[in-house]
């Protein structure tokens, strides 16, 4: 069993495979792989098209951005900044 964690803290196996969504309920896609930098986690969220190439999503693991995870429903909610959707 692993150990507890502090509030609104999670294990990279609890996040990997969410599904993320931003505030007006669109999805987004799943997050696929965690990047660990110095600073914050990044969320690498795929999302296949209807062509061959997947869309991707960089989302800096901080909470301006992050708005609620739900474990209950694999849901993630993000709030999106300019220039996220350039990617």
């Amino acid at each position: 069993k692993s150990p507890k964690l502090p509030a609104n803290s999670y294990w990279i196996y609890q996040i990997i495979g969410l599904d993320v969504y931003d505030e007006n309920d669109r999805h987004l896609g799943k997050i696929e792989e965690i990047m660990r930098t110095k600073v914050n986690d990044i969320y690498i969220v795929r999302k296949e098209g209807d062509t061959c190439k997947k869309k991707e999503y960089l989302i800096p693991a901080i909470k301006d951005i992050v708005k609620k995870i739900d474990l209950n429903s694999k849901k993630m909610v993000i709030k999106m900044m300019a220039g996220m959707e350039d990617i």
